[in-house]
């Protein structure tokens, strides 16, 4: 466990200043990212910055034939840069932009779900589960109305996913 701690020390003062800062922002997304999502809550050159730090396998790819292309980290690396980024005390306005992020995708989600491109929508809800989750539990802390209207906007993927998990999440949100 100390080497590798070690390591990622090591990795972690190779990295300039913006990589860093990309890395301690992006440890807030659960199960991956796109690009797109990146852009939501870092500044920067996003693509320079994920292509570099993919480089130094420090970013994985997940690209698959019909999918947007996915970022990930290994776990251990995400723990490490989300605890820089609580050093940072950055975690509020970073999951502030992340759940912002995923209100609006729920929004686009609600009526694209209802439409021709449905099981476009559902694909894509599946991918981000994760991030609805953390977007779900930090709403849950710090925004009982985003949180509201998050879970009921994804009615209708509950309703195919888990519906029971739906309700939990709006019956939590109605009882604060």
């Amino acid at each position: 466990h100390q080497t590798l701690q070690a390591s990622i020390d090591w990795d972690w003062r190779l990295l300039d200043e913006e990589e860093r800062n990309f890395l301690t922002k992006v440890s807030v997304f659960a199960g991956g990212w796109t690009l797109e999502s990146a852009q939501s809550v870092c500044e920067g050159d996003i693509l320079r910055l994920t292509s570099a730090l993919a480089k130094k396998s420090l970013i994985m790819v997940d690209q698959q034939t019909g999918h947007e292309t996915r970022y990930h980290f290994h776990e251990i690396v995400r723990e490490y840069a989300h605890k820089k980024l609580l050093e940072a005390q950055q975690e509020t306005a970073i999951r502030g932009r992340h759940l912002e992020y995923f209100l609006q995708l729920s929004q686009q989600a609600d009526s694209g779900l209802r439409g021709p491109s449905d099981v476009d929508w559902m694909e894509h809800l599946n991918d981000e589960c994760y991030n609805m989750r953390a977007a779900l539990r930090w709403a849950q802390k710090e925004n009982t109305e985003a949180g509201l209207y998050l879970a009921g906007s994804l009615r209708q993927y509950w309703e195919s996913l888990n519906l029971s998990e739906g309700i939990q999440w709006l019956e939590t949100f109605l009882s604060k």
